[in-house]
């Protein structure tokens, strides 16, 4: 029962944590991006420009969840294997 619980535990992948913190952010300017581009549309000057900062931090988010998965999914794997036996 024990080893079922921490299968259950180990079967959601931490660095998915980092993708959905990424893509916070960086919705958030491409949303922005929309908007600016809505009011250019419209024949207005945009009144905030584009949040770079924010689709910076999302991109580097994003990164760190490739990079994270490619150093931890085999360790990840192989404690997932040993909670399922």
């Amino acid at each position: 029962m024990l080893n079922q619980g921490l299968a259950a535990i180990l079967g959601w992948y931490p660095w998915s944590l980092l993708r959905i913190i990424g893509f916070i952010p960086t919705g958030v300017a491409l949303a922005a991006l929309g908007l600016n581009l809505i009011t250019r549309i419209r024949g207005e000057v945009p009144k905030s420009p584009f949040p770079k900062t924010y689709m910076l931090i999302g991109i580097a988010f994003v990164i760190a969840d490739i990079v994270v998965k490619a150093v931890i999914a085999p360790i990840w794997q192989k404690l997932l294997l040993s909670a399922l036996d």
